[in-house]
């Protein structure tokens, strides 16, 4: 696979109403649905309706790991035992991973990015992201959000199946960023990389076909989602 053309055009303004996802700790996420996206920080992914399945999970998997601190990700690389992850989150459950999904209608103004997530299932480009900053706007509460919020059992699944293939490897301490027209072929698939990436993967799995439900709802019925502001 790989990805051609401008940035700016991939969303021309006015045109497109595209689903977005944002993710973040589970300590912002009521602040962000009563007062917006609008920290200089933030970032969030808009998701084309050309992307394919594989783009997405990899997208929704990024976001996972994207929403875990610096801080949080740094301590988890270095919890490999099993049940590890399950303890930590439920003595911290605010440092969770949380995404915010909405509907976003792009200006074309915005400068478009990608992270190369590494797998699994094989490493490849992300949806196109953009910045509060860059863009010059922010994402105002009065868009229809809806929050994803795993709980601690599914937290435990995910572990689970990623302790069940023991790995050794290193987690990423970020995810390489590159312009959004940056060709890049997919990779090989991963067998057993990282626990923390695998770990994000899997959990992203669950948010992925919650989202796509509720793109289907909105789609079937011309509605909003629930958690509108």
């Amino acid at each position: 696979m790989s990805f051609n053309g401008e940035p700016r055009a991939a969303f021309p303004a006015g045109k497109s109403r595209r689903p977005a996802i944002h993710g973040m700790k589970r300590r912002w996420a009521a602040a962000t649905v009563e007062r917006g996206l609008v920290r200089d920080s933030a970032a969030w992914f808009v998701l084309p309706e050309q992307a394919d399945r594989a783009e997405l999970e990899r997208t929704f998997a990024a976001a996972v790991f994207l929403a875990l601190a610096p801080a949080t990700r740094a301590t988890l690389a270095a919890m490999t035992g099993p049940g590890a992850y399950s303890s930590f989150f439920a003595s911290a459950a605010e440092l969770m991973p949380a995404l915010l999904f909405f509907w976003d209608e792009p200006t074309g103004r915005e400068k478009w990015h990608r992270y190369l997530w590494p797998g699994p299932p094989a490493p490849g480009l992300t949806c196109p992201y953009t910045k509060v900053a860059r863009a010059a706007r922010s994402i105002p509460c009065h868009r229809e959000f809806s929050l994803l919020e795993p709980a601690h059992a599914a937290v435990q699944r995910a572990e689970s199946s990623v302790d069940a293939h023991p790995s050794s490897a290193t987690p990423p301490a970020h995810l390489p960023r590159f312009a959004a027209n940056t060709p890049f072929h997919t990779g090989a698939p991963i067998a057993n990389g990282d626990k923390l990436t695998r770990f994000c993967a899997r959990l992203a799995t669950d948010l992925f076909v919650t989202a796509g439900e509720r793109i289907d709802a909105v789609a079937d019925h011309g509605s909003g989602m629930n958690g509108r502001c």
